[in-house]
């Protein structure tokens, strides 16, 4: 069995309910995402990284830089391991991982950019991690509930959004004005809005309250102090 093929079988069993095939564009079947057997009626369904092909399938020479396994009539970058973003190589000078939000490719060894919302993928249709707001379903980044920066799944939030604070259902209530942030409840401020300060450790108040002209201050054993 060729490495093409083991690669694509690879994904087939560690992803069989997240990896789909999906073939180029205008490509009808494939037996991989770069390997079309058919094309749609009046399209040339050849990669875009060839620069000839043998028929509407098949690869004959490649892009500058790029090489031909014709084997598999398929272009693969030639030294995929000079690769910018590329952080692991096999011992057969292949690129294995890649750094940042892309993933090596299994066939071509380029390191290409991840679906928009992910951090991190494993292909092109598989999200590992998922940009701020975001959570990985079954591969594919689903937004967190309302007002959430961190989750743990569409419904279960970890961290909330500036503003509000995780309440007991694991959802995101917003605090309390003059809160600007809080934690537990919506009183109890960790933070306070332009022209409040907090005193007594998590209460904001309006310094001009207590003392004329003041606009920061501190409480002490219930006595306020103009700082």
């Amino acid at each position: 069995m060729s490495r093409l093929q083991i690669s694509w079988l690879v994904c087939l069993l560690s992803f069989l309910k997240i990896c789909y095939q999906q073939c180029m564009p205008y490509c009808s079947s494939c037996s991989n995402p770069y390997t079309c057997n058919t094309c749609q009626p009046g399209f040339n369904c050849c990669s875009t990284i060839c620069t000839a092909c043998t028929n509407q399938t098949q690869c004959s020479s490649c892009l500058t830089g790029f090489a031909l396994n014709s084997t598999a009539n398929l272009c693969y970058l030639a030294n995929s391991c000079q690769q910018p973003n590329c952080n692991q190589c096999s011992s057969q000078n292949i690129c294995t991982s890649c750094s940042g939000p892309n993933y090596a490719d299994p066939f071509t060894y380029q390191c290409l950019a991840c679906r928009p919302k992910c951090g991190a993928c494993s292909s092109a249709t598989v999200c590992t991690t998922c940009n701020s707001g975001f959570v990985a379903v079954q591969g594919i980044c689903q937004p967190c509930i309302a007002n959430c920066m961190y989750c743990t799944s569409t419904s279960a939030c970890t961290n909330c959004s500036q503003g509000y604070y995780l309440n007991s259902q694991s959802t995101c209530s917003q605090c309390t004005q003059p809160c600007q942030t809080c934690t537990s409840t919506g009183s109890n401020c960790l933070t306070c809005i332009s022209g409040f300060s907090l005193v007594n450790g998590n209460t904001c108040v309006n310094c001009e309250t207590y003392i004329s002209h003041c606009k920061s201050c501190q409480q002490a054993a219930g006595v306020t102090a103009c700082l």
